[in-house]
């Protein structure tokens, strides 16, 4: 009877749930329908300050989320507001132009999450805004407490004004890893792995409990030109010596508010409604008028949203000639993949309509990927080559751009980089997983007959023998020579040339251009209009993001959520909790129907 009223309650327990997610998605649905159907028109009215909070994420592009996915995230607290970089900056291009908007106020804090707004990314936003300046308008940029990424940014501004106890951290760039090898052999999980280069590292943290000297080198190289150029750029927006903020950073690294004013890092201490009035003390002052004006505010989604509108208003009948922007974001995997990765099928479906488009003339390839299966990076390779036969492919890399992503790119007619992206990477592993001494440890064991001395390589159950392991070297470094001669085809180097570059080694961008992997410095927009030159287009053409169209999902939780306040930002253990999950889920991506890859380490991530 106790066993039956469990049951009864467990039974209407599930019934109620799955009734308010039916709810939910009832109320979406009819919402949904709604808005798309009459989408509110977004009006600037005159003396508006466009407002960015850096809170909302700047990724290469949409994710490619299906409705259920959105709506999930939403319930659940997770949905990040997002913002495409290529939106962005023609917003703040726009927004120059507009005699509506007085200025750009910046706020809130850069989210950190995988490699949206990355350096190289906000680099491009920053460059937007520094030409926004020129045109005599004002930046404000306001934080209570703010990190290297957020002063990055902010540093371009007129004013930067921080909170009376609020605090600068400047304490440089670090790169933590995480090992599993300990806990594999505690749980009786085997690792065997194949690898080509002494500095192909993504192997170590299934096999090590620590960083390996090369690749302690290595990474000590990156970190440094990174910074080198963050530093750089801090100083010259804040007319300050590089060296100068350098010291400070080894000397103290974290500032209280006051001491940072004295040190000129910021101009001064205020609220948020006094960073606020700088814009309407200076409009009056423009204007010459003793009346005191009042500013109104826009959000960056919601301005964006406007320049969207008057596109569709002012376009033309007859299409320009269209420069395509393709989005390679996330992991390459065989296969579809999920939104947040480059699933080789689904890119090469995308490749190959952009081929038959005669309207796109044109295509810049951008590269936000670590990598991924050798299998999946060569077939978007050759839908790519099969493209580039017809149309001028130019690549532009964003944050980072390594092992796969290079991969996929080195053929490119030419390749941009930002001398803060990451690169490189030019190599090769297998990884190889058994559980057998995990089965043994709860009693389950495993036995087998062969017909030869290879019918057993697919097993799990039993680590590869000696004679496996070789053959799969020979695999690895017959994979790893066609990637040698892949980058010396597309780079125009000697084969000896590339092979001491390569070694699995990352280079920052600013490395990359030096050593001949890239050809130019700058972000999409250079990569586009050197792609418009190729192709002869003149000056009458456009980009076209070649992007899923958005699920209105998208839309109305946006709708609902957009807020002129910076979003919560959550816990220490939230975040890492998430952190952790996220490198453990990166597991399932190793899915190469050779078990071969040209990736970086799975849980790289500079902090």
């Amino acid at each position: 009877m106790k066993s039956f009223f469990l049951s009864l309650i467990k039974f209407i327990f599930a019934l109620l749930s799955a009734s308010l997610i039916l709810f939910f998605v009832f109320i979406a649905l009819i919402l949904g329908i709604v808005y798309a159907i009459e989408r509110p028109a977004v009006n600037v009215e005159k003396d508006t300050v466009l407002v960015i909070d850096l809170a909302t994420t700047i990724t290469d592009s949409f994710e490619e989320k299906e409705f259920r996915e959105n709506l999930e995230a939403w319930i659940q607290g997770e949905y990040i507001p997002k913002a495409y970089l290529l939106e962005v900056i023609e917003a703040i291009e726009e927004a120059a132009k507009d005699s509506r908007i007085i200025g750009i106020y910046l706020k809130g804090n850069v989210a950190h999450f995988q490699q949206d707004s990355g350096y190289p990314i906000l680099h491009e936003v920053r460059k937007a805004i520094d030409e926004f300046k020129k045109t005599g308008k004002l930046v404000v940029a306001y934080f209570v407490d703010a990190d290297v990424k957020d002063y990055f940014l902010g540093s371009v501004a007129n004013k930067v004004i921080m909170n009376p106890i609020g605090q600068l951290s400047l304490k440089g760039l670090s790169c933590e890893m995480m090992y599993f090898a300990e806990a594999f052999k505690k749980y009786g999980i085997g690792v065997q792995v194949t690898k080509v280069g002494k500095y192909k590292s993504a192997i170590e943290p299934f096999v090590r409990d620590n960083m390996s000297e090369p690749d302690k080198e290595q990474l000590q190289d990156l970190l440094t030109d990174i910074w080198g150029n963050v530093l750089d750029i801090m100083a010259k927006g804040r007319q300050l010596e590089q060296n100068f903020i350098k010291e400070l950073s080894n000397k103290e690294g974290l500032f209280l508010a006051s001491i940072a004013k004295d040190y000129k890092l910021i101009d001064d201490l205020g609220y948020q409604d006094e960073a606020f009035d700088l814009f309407k003390a200076e409009h009056k002052s423009q204007t010459e008028n003793d009346e005191e004006k009042s500013s109104n505010k826009i959000s960056l989604k919601k301005y964006i949203r406007n320049v969207e509108q008057n596109k569709l208003l002012t376009k033309s009948l007859k299409t320009k000639p269209q420069v395509g922007i393709l989005y390679a974001e996330g992991e390459i995997v065989d296969g579809e993949g999920h939104s947040y990765e480059v699933g080789s099928a689904r890119l090469e479906r995308k490749i190959d309509e952009i081929r038959e488009d005669d309207t796109i003339k044109a295509v810049v390839l951008r590269v936000n990927s670590v990598g991924g299966g050798v299998h999946a990076s060569e077939s978007i390779q050759r839908a790519l080559q099969k493209l580039q036969s017809k149309k001028p492919i130019v690549a532009s890399f964003g944050t980072v751009a390594a092992s796969g992503g290079y991969w996929i790119s080195c053929l490119s007619d030419a390749i941009y980089t930002d001398p803060m992206c990451i690169t490189g990477s030019i190599g090769v592993f297998g990884l190889l997983f058994n559980v057998q001494d995990i089965a043994k440890n709860i009693g389950i064991h495993f036995d087998r007959v062969i017909t030869g001395p290879f019918a057993g390589m697919d097993s799990y159950g039993q680590p590869k023998t000696a004679k496996e392991m070789a053959k799969i070297q020979a695999n690895t470094d017959l994979i790893y020579n066609t990637f040698l001669a892949k980058v010396a085809q597309g780079r125009k180097m000697d084969l000896e040339k590339v092979e001491s570059l390569a070694q699995g080694r990352v280079w920052s961008g600013l490395k990359a251009k030096e050593i001949g992997l890239a050809d130019f410095y700058g972000g999409i927009k250079d990569a586009a209009n050197h792609a418009a030159k190729l192709a002869n287009l003149g000056d009458n053409w456009e980009t076209k993001p070649l992007l899923k169209k958005r699920e209105f999902a998208v839309d109305i939780i946006e709708f609902f959520q957009e807020s002129p306040e910076t979003k919560e930002v959550s816990s220490i253990v939230t975040q890492f909790v998430k952190y952790f999950k996220q490198k453990l889920k990166g597991l399932s991506n190793f899915n190469d129907p050779s078990n071969l890859y040209a990736r970086m380490p799975n849980t790289f991530r500079v902090n």
